[in-house]
């Protein structure tokens, strides 16, 4: 299990593993607690998800369609604070 000083930390090594493995990287989910503090954060692969399929029907359009970027990758990295510690640990650490 991974363990960070802080969420940027955390996003500062999974943008570097991205790098070196060839993809780039965008936060994604957050959550937070009662007090609005970040407990949660998703950094996903910048090509996660996929396009709508309504906007591919509309034949109202002005304007052509932006290139397809999005292929439903799966690369992820999801972390949470650990309260007792308070350092940030990857969701995998306790399965």
């Amino acid at each position: 299990g991974l363990e960070f000083g802080s969420e940027d930390h955390a996003f500062e090594f999974y943008n570097a593993y991205a790098r070196c493995h060839g993809f780039v990287i965008r936060k994604d989910d957050i959550h937070r607690d009662i007090k609005g503090d970040v407990i949660k954060r998703l950094f996903v692969c910048d090509r996660e998800g996929l396009r709508n399929k309504k906007h591919y029907l509309r034949v109202d359009r002005k304007r052509d369609h932006r290139p397809i970027t999005r292929t439903n990758c799966q690369a992820k990295l999801r972390v949470y604070l650990d309260y007792k510690t308070s350092k940030w640990r990857d969701h995998l650490r306790n399965a």
